[in-house]
């Protein structure tokens, strides 16, 4: 049994930036990632279309993306609009980006409808975990922000795709006090070749929690008794680790991290193995393109643009 340990809180100095900053394109990776009802999201040198494979239509909504002071990619929808397209106009939207396997959009609809459902009424997808092990983590009001969470951060929709990031799974965290001695073991469903890892305190009804809380920098991951440090950059979006060698086990420890503006727990919400044959994973279904050259050309060249 996990030992668990109370984090203390203290209490630094918070700033506030109040004016919106502009989204740092630098940060759209590319990918082709189908939503539902033929309408797919692309990312392709620092550019965000929407594309209608059924209307043949698209659209750069890449001017309308901006970072907001919390540190979350949003996205404004206040031009014109198709009803072909899945994003409507006079809607505000969450975006956390990501190569493969996952991509969430959610507007504040979407936010608010998840305070009503229960867990008994959601299909969790786990993300191909066998089995998950930490000899710390933080307990907090009762609240236990193990590595569980992981096994419940994603949620199938009536399409039966893994869609949907259910903001109130608690992230996993641990104390300032508990990280020297702390250690994360995991077993895959089968060998893993990376894993995928959502840094921070992720909570679009909360997003201050991601400043606030702390936020993981460097990671050493062991595979059969030799560790390679890797680095974790300090944004919102779904970031890839790849191993040296492809492994079923893994040792996770936590080296260095971001200091929170708040608090001092060291947050991570989502974690999920990188499997280069898509046949192991649970997330086939996410539609992924694997000729995304070949899909971008297609729609760039016979599909009608929309302003």
């Amino acid at each position: 049994m996990a030992g668990v340990f109370r984090a203390k809180k203290k209490l630094v100095l918070l700033y506030v930036v109040t004016a919106f900053k502009i989204f740092a394109q630098t940060s759209i990776p590319d990918f082709a990632w189908y939503f539902m009802r033929g309408i797919y999201f692309v990312g392709n040198e620092n550019t965000f279309y929407e594309v209608n494979t059924d209307a043949k239509e698209y659209r750069d909504i890449t001017k309308l993306c901006y970072t907001d002071s919390n540190g979350f990619l949003r996205i404004n929808i206040d031009g014109n609009n198709s009803d072909d397209f899945m994003l409507t106009k006079n809607d505000t939207y969450y975006l956390i980006l990501s190569k493969r396997y996952f991509t969430v959009i959610q507007n504040n609809e979407e936010i608010e409808w998840q305070k009503n459902t229960t867990d008994d009424s959601l299909l969790f997808v786990n993300p191909s975990i066998q089995s998950i092990h930490t000899n710390s983590y933080v307990i907090e009001n009762n609240i236990h922000y193990s590595a569980e969470g992981f096994k419940k951060r994603f949620f199938a929709t009536d399409l039966g795709l893994p869609l949907f990031y259910l903001n109130r799974t608690p992230p996993f965290a641990l104390s300032e006090e508990q990280m020297d001695n702390f250690y994360m073991d995991i077993e895959f469903v089968d060998g893993a070749d990376g894993m995928l890892l959502l840094n921070g305190f992720v909570d679009m009804r909360r997003p201050n929690l991601y400043k606030e809380n702390a936020r993981v920098k460097e990671i050493a991951i062991t595979i059969d008794g030799l560790s390679s440090v890797y680095t974790l950059e300090d944004r919102i979006e779904f970031q890839e680790i790849i191993f040296k060698k492809q492994s079923k086990k893994v040792r996770l420890e936590i080296i260095s991290f971001y200091q929170g503006e708040k608090y001092t727990d060291i947050c991570l919400s989502a974690l999920s193995p990188i499997f280069y044959d898509k046949k192991k994973h649970n997330f086939d279904k996410m539609y992924w393109t694997e000729h995304r050259t070949e899909f971008l050309k297609e729609f760039l060249t016979h599909y009608r643009e929309i302003k």
